[in-house]
């Protein structure tokens, strides 16, 4: 078996996992967005969370870079705390 077909298998199995992956966050992202526009405060804050989670899981597999992630994770707590600063501000 030549060193090429060694490579492309790898790299197939490596874009497979990638790609589950940065589903996942894709996903929860979605979910997390739905329950801001819906003005969810609290499913959002758990939901933050477990995006946060699965970002920087995401990032010690070597799947995303750190700054891609600290950019995420930022976007997102700001959207979830407009949320809650826009609630306190209604009461």
């Amino acid at each position: 078996m030549s060193k090429r077909s060694r490579k492309i298998r790898g790299s197939l199995k490596r874009r497979h996992s990638n790609r589950i992956v940065k589903s996942g966050i894709k996903s929860t992202v979605s979910e997390l967005k739905k329950a801001v526009v819906g003005k969810e405060a609290v499913p959002a804050g758990e939901i933050l969370t477990k995006a946060c989670r699965q970002i920087d899981r995401a990032v010690s597999k070597g799947v995303i870079h750190s700054n891609t992630a600290a950019r995420k994770k930022s976007r997102l707590a700001r959207e979830v705390n407009s949320l809650s600063l826009a609630e306190s501000d209604n009461q």
